[in-house]
């Protein structure tokens, strides 16, 4: 579903890195490939899963690798998001040493702006904005690129 191109550009866009920098095996491309590109009975444990959850139990070898592969996924995604956290804690008195632009990406633009004053973001609440918000508003982006590019 998920072109290596496509999931680097959000990569980039979301965590101001590419996808192929993190040394996890198995590589995140291979995680994201084995998550959309489920077998027949992946699939169907997915459909099922909807309405009864078995996921988290279920002892067949398709379930245990989708599994595998979503804990693998959320595992890099969180390291990315406290590694980032400690450059921003690091970056708020270098920022004033350096003249080199910093990275603006998703993950920096969600950590400089918390739902309050009082209130941080937790961990979870980032990696949902980190797993889920690109997809939904990068796609369409890249349908009305697509769109543009074509009707010109």
């Amino acid at each position: 579903m998920f072109s290596k191109a496509t999931l680097d550009i959000i990569g980039l866009i979301t965590l101001g890195k590419e996808l192929d920098s993190f040394t996890a095996k198995p590589t995140f491309h291979q995680c994201y490939d084995l998550i959309f590109n489920q077998s027949s009975l992946s699939a169907i444990i997915t459909a099922v899963n909807t309405y009864i959850p078995l996921r988290s139990w279920l002892p067949i070898e398709a379930n245990r690798s989708f599994v595998t592969a979503n804990d693998e996924v959320k595992r890099i995604l969180r390291q990315q998001i406290r590694l980032r956290q400690k450059e921003m804690a690091t970056a708020r008195t270098a920022v004033k040493k350096s003249s080199l632009p910093i990275s603006r990406d998703v993950l920096m633009y969600l950590l400089e702006a918390p739902p309050s004053r009082q209130q941080q973001w937790t961990e979870d609440e980032l990696l949902g904005y980190v797993c889920l918000h690109p997809v939904n508003w990068f796609l369409p982006l890249m349908v009305t690129a697509l769109e543009f590019h074509v009707r010109r």
